[in-house]
């Protein structure tokens, strides 16, 4: 997708966002993932509704951190446009106690994505909210101040009976839904051997662009989350 023109008062780089109200997301498939067995880092091709690639995603994180850390490893996701600059940044980072359903109230144990864009510069926030029933999400602006919520579907058998599209519906904070996150299954032999799988995120046209970036970053958190409240609502095919 040839890129926008620049537009007072965003970012460069996030021009992309401002005239759409749904990201689709490819996570690439690694064929040394595929042979091995053993997880490398993460790639996705970020498109719009009309197929066009609006950025490529890359997970920094290290051999080690993969294999001792699995799900709960710390990273950093690189956003480039695609004449290769870096538009948005995300960073997450390890919590010893993720896995721990019952420890999503507690700070020190609340999984986090920060969102920069241009680069070094906070955005907003991904943050996981305190339930222990169905999993919640927050999504935060750069002051920490609630801007959207979700709550993802009850359903504890989604990675053995249930394998079907996954919702996250996004509230506002007036708890209308204005959008959602999707995990669109399909029971490929490409997705059972890796951990290759398709999204969506869908919001509002008049969303700033900024908290669209930040909802895109929600979805992965989603996607690398390890806490049992999140994980087993979204269908891995490993």
């Amino acid at each position: 997708m040839p890129k926008p023109d620049p537009i007072p008062g965003v970012s460069s780089g996030m021009e992309y966002l401002v005239d759409l109200n749904k990201i689709l997301v490819h996570q690439q498939v690694e064929v040394a993932e595929l042979l091995s067995g053993q997880e490398s880092c993460n790639k996705y091709v970020i498109l719009n509704t009309l197929g066009q690639q609006i950025y490529f995603a890359h997970e920094e994180s290290s051999p080690c951190c993969r294999m001792c850390c699995g799900n709960e490893r710390s990273f950093v996701m690189h956003l480039f446009e695609n004449s290769g600059i870096e538009a948005i940044r995300l960073r997450r980072n390890y919590k010893c106690c993720a896995k721990c359903a019952w420890c999503t109230c507690m700070p020190c144990c609340v999984e986090e994505i920060s969102v920069e864009a241009p680069v070094g510069e906070i955005i907003g926030y991904c943050r996981q909210g305190c339930s222990f029933i169905s999993p919640k999400l927050e999504v935060q602006n750069k002051n920490n101040e609630l801007m959207y919520s979700m709550r993802g579907p009850m359903c504890f058998c989604q990675n053995n009976c249930c394998r079907k599209d996954v919702n996250f519906s996004i509230k506002d904070t007036n708890r209308n839904i204005i959008g959602k996150i999707s995990n669109e299954w399909s029971a490929t032999n490409r997705e059972r051997h890796s951990d290759a799988d398709n999204y969506s995120v869908t919001f509002p046209y008049d969303c700033e662009a900024e908290m669209k970036a930040v909802l895109l970053a929600i979805m992965f958190l989603i996607v690398s989350s390890s806490n049992k409240l999140i994980y087993s609502f979204i269908y891995y095919s490993n």
